[in-house]
């Protein structure tokens, strides 16, 4: 198939873990203690069998020879008796010359022997034609061949050689014989290549270069495994003149020929087979009653790990995931990569030693790694021996990292030469549990892991803070927003107790503003500003721990600087959002001895502006004010006291002449000397350059000089009262001239009216546009004071 043929579609959004699927490597894992190969078994039974019928045949025997000889014992004491009853002769010797035979003469001394004696010579001949027997059927045993079912006799052959063994065949006499679970044999193939080494199933080599669980010897060396048997009836087989060939042969037993031939072979647990034909081309077969081709040779490679859905292809374009109906899953992976993992949400690559993770968006999520694998929804990587976990956002669950003891980061199995597993090296194990990812740390040679708690729950509150993470019981500072670079870490005293995503931390977490202003100069919201303290320089922080106590933290040196009840720095409002900022920086701290000062950071530096020693201060306008300990407020311009003042500053005039003093609610002018402008009081005072706009207990707006001359001899009435902390403010006035443009607030828009100086009453501005504009409501005339 074509390579433009591919279908593209979209990445597979997992939720869940995958599957446990067994794999070969996980069949390995479960042998335990194997004492005999399945060839010994096999052999071993054979002779077992033959042992059994010569040892039968023995035992029969011996029965034989046993009536036997009691017959004739009974016969030769009949003899004896009769004998006793005749007279007695004399004992002749034989003539002389006449040659006696040796079984006369052992007849002769049988003959005398008392019945005792033949009995016991009888027993012991017995025991010796046994243990006779005895080794004549071990050395049979060992010396014969195993019966073998053939569909017709050899009678070519007078003598066949011992078959050779192996997990679901064996060799013998140029054929392959096929076993099934049962060791039964199920089917034959006559070789080409008369040669065990050059006929046989042939070896799976499925693995690829993947980082999947290795089999090995006891030597480190990858240990063979064949194909299987596919239904009692499929099964690849090499049979070659060359050892060297990669030619296998699909070949079926039933109808006894070969089904097709290819250049490499991969066999997965799903009847799934990865083959290449003649001219290098990857395709996929399926294999279950028939042969279906599902993915015609089309490829540069294909490749599966066991267990998984998708598999690896290679076009002219670079490395994409497919699935088994051959449709692309990934965008191309860039660049010459060797993939080495994956699973339905990440694919790991090695290029020149360093392993990267990317999504099926083909995003490098993470790069430079000693090695890498997925997990799930999750993956990790190790660089000095550490371990590190994140996810498909690039999130990270841990900062430190996990230390690791072993460096067998591909699980190993290592089996002896008789089929025993020996070891199984790993150096840690990944499982997700419900609000925890689970991390298991191993050394070689020890069973028992080490295991680590990660919590999936911080890992999500860490995900609505830039610049900051939380990791069980530790605070970690960035220079980035998506939080790579890291400048340090600070340990909680009070432990945050998270239990779902929808908590914050409370316990030990960023600092927020006490807000100390209450004046006239501020802005609209202010008084009730949402401000979490930002990351000052990347260096400087305000934590708070447990209790209401605030640190200054430096990150880099990991020290506190200082330590307050409260403080406020002046952030606007963020709605407790964490940021970064850089500059100078200003806060004003009220400290554990109940006193006020300012302190500067300014770089690196932090120094005190103004020192602890007051009542209160706070910020108005550009300027601070403060009220010392005799209960007098200060104004501080220039880094110094410019005025001192009975009653509170509440603003100052742009120039910064004049302030406004406020007590009692009722407002006094007076120069910054500390000069008091006139004696009058005012229900509200609005200072400008060269004049100010006070309204009277009547609520009438009149302008005035700093001499407090009143300049406009006619007023208008106030009705909004919204005087300040607003946008809106109820009055704005402009010098024109000898006259004054006032702005009233009105029905939610401003309407301009012109005060004239002298007796004349105030009138409203000519429209700009051509329609008369309705009659805007004027403010009745007062008389001359």
């Amino acid at each position: 198939m074509k390579d433009e043929e591919l279908e593209k579609t979209k990445p597979i959004d997992i939720d869940e873990l995958e599957p446990e699927v067994e794999t070969r490597a996980e069949k390995f894992e479960d042998v335990q203690d194997v004492e005999e190969t399945r060839t010994e078994k096999y052999e071993k039974s054979l002779m077992e069998e033959e042992a059994k019928e010569a040892e039968e045949a023995a035992e029969e025997a011996l029965a034989e020879k046993n009536i036997a000889m009691a017959e004739e014992i009974e016969k030769q004491e009949k003899e004896t008796d009769e004998a006793e009853k005749e007279p007695e002769e004399e004992k002749k010797e034989p003539e002389a010359g006449k040659k006696v035979s040796l079984l006369s003469k052992i007849k002769d001394w049988w003959k005398y022997l008392e019945t005792s004696q033949k009995v016991i010579f009888g027993v012991v001949g017995a025991l010796f034609l046994i243990l006779l027997i005895l080794v004549i059927v071990v050395i049979v045993s060992l010396l014969s061949k195993p019966k073998q079912k053939t569909e017709e006799p050899n009678n070519t052959i007078e003598e066949t050689s011992a078959p050779v063994m192996f997990d679901n065949y064996y060799y013998q006499e140029g054929s392959l014989f096929f076993l099934d679970e049962g060791r039964a044999e199920i089917g034959s193939y006559d070789c080409e290549n008369k040669d065990e080494t050059l006929c046989f199933v042939a070896v799976n080599k499925y693995r690829d270069n993947f980082d999947v669980p290795k089999v090995v010897d006891e030597d480190g060396n990858d240990k063979e495994e064949k194909t299987r048997i596919i239904n009692n009836n499929f099964v690849f087989i090499f049979d070659n003149s060359n050892k060297d060939s990669n030619v296998v042969k699909l070949y079926s037993m039933r109808d006894k020929e070969v089904k097709g031939t290819y250049n490499g072979i991969k066999l997965f647990d799903d009847n799934y087979a990865i083959v290449t034909d003649t001219n290098g081309k990857y395709g996929l077969l399926k294999i279950g009653e028939t042969i279906e081709t599902v993915i015609e040779p089309s490829y540069d490679y294909l490749g599966m790990i066991s267990g998984q859905e998708n598999l690896i292809a290679k076009n002219n374009k670079g490395y994409i995931v497919i699935n088994k109906a051959n449709k692309s899953l990934s965008s191309v992976i860039p660049g010459n990569n060797e993939i080495k993992n994956y699973n339905e949400n990440y694919i790991i690559t090695k290029v020149g030693g360093n392993y990267s993770v990317y999504n099926y968006k083909a995003v490098e999520l993470e790069k430079g790694h000693y090695f890498a694998v997925p997990a799930g929804r999750y993956f990790a990587f190790v660089d000095n021996k550490r371990l590190y976990i994140r996810d498909e956002e690039n999130a990270k669950y841990t900062e430190d990292g996990i230390e690791l003891k072993s460096t067998s980061y591909v699980k190993t199995f290592v089996y002896d030469k008789n089929g025993g597993l020996v070891d199984a090296k790993k150096s840690f194990e990944i499982e997700e549990r419900d609000k925890e990812i689970n991390i298991g740390t191993f050394e070689d040679g020890n069973k028992e892991g080490f295991y680590v708690q990660l919590s999936i729950t911080e890992a999500m509150i860490n995900k609505r803070f830039k610049f900051l993470n939380y990791f069980d019981g530790k605070l970690y500072f960035y220079r980035d927003d998506i939080k790579t670079d890291l400048i340090g870490s600070y340990k909680c005293n009070n432990k945050n107790d998270v239990s779902n995503v929808d908590q914050s931390y409370t316990s030990c977490f960023i600092a927020t503003d006490t807000v100390f202003e209450d004046n006239d100069m501020m802005k609209e919201g202010e008084a009730g500003r949402h401000s979490t303290i930002p990351m000052m320089n990347n260096k400087y922080v305000m934590i708070k721990d447990g209790g209401s106590k605030v640190i200054l933290y430096d990150i880099p040196s990991g020290t506190i600087k200082a330590t307050y009840s409260s403080v406020d720095s002046l952030t606007p409002n963020n709605e407790y959002e964490f940021t970064s900022a850089s500059g100078k920086f200003d806060i004003i701290g009220l400290n554990t001895k109940g006193k006020y000062g300012v302190i500067r950071i300014d770089g690196d530096s932090v120094n005190a502006l103004y020192v602890f020693n007051y009542n209160k201060i706070e910020k108005l306008g550009n300027y601070f004010i403060g009220q010392d300990t005799a209960g007098k407020w200060l104004i501080f311009m220039n880094n110094q006291v410019d005025g001192v003042f009975n009653n509170k500053i509440m603003g100052y005039s742009p120039d910064m002449k004049y302030v406004k003093i406020g007590s009692s609610g009722k407002y006094s002018v007076f120069a910054i000397g500390g000069n008091a402008i006139g004696n009058d009081t005012y229900a509200y005072v609005e200072l400008y350059n060269g004049f100010f706009a006070a309204v009277d207990s009547n609520d009438e707006l009149k302008i005035y000089d700093y001499t407090g001359k009143v300049l406009t001899k006619n007023s208008l009435k106030i009705s909004n009262k919204n005087y300040t902390r607003t946008n809106n403010p109820s009055f704005k006035v402009k010098q024109n001239g000898d006259n004054y443009t006032v702005s009233l607030f009105e029905n939610g828009s401003y309407n301009d009216y012109i005060l004239k100086t002298g007796t004349e009453e105030p009138e409203p501005e000519e429209p700009e546009e051509p329609e008369e504009p309705e009659e805007p409501e004027t403010p009745e005339n007062k008389e001359e004071n």
